[in-house]
């Protein structure tokens, strides 16, 4: 009985293991005050930020980007 459990969770994890997204694996590339682009593990997200004076404000929008789509994740009124 114990070795089917271990035998369940090690496939589980194994499994597991592939949709888990390694955040280490990122980069982040300010291309304005108001505009990022964060590239993870294949799918980059351009964030656009409100900015007052020098310091960013609110996220307004954020766009995710594949070879095959664009969606915008969020997006906000300015």
């Amino acid at each position: 009985m114990k070795s089917i459990l271990i035998l369940v969770v090690f496939v589980c994890s194994v499994f597991g293991a592939d949709n888990i997204i390694n955040e280490k694996n990122c980069e982040r590339v300010q291309l304005s005050l108001k505009v990022d682009i964060i590239s993870c593990s294949g799918r980059d997200y351009l964030v656009e930020y409100r900015s007052e004076d020098e310091l960013r404000g609110e996220v307004v929008k954020v766009t995710s980007i594949t070879s095959k789509d664009v969606q915008v994740i969020k997006s906000k009124e300015q």
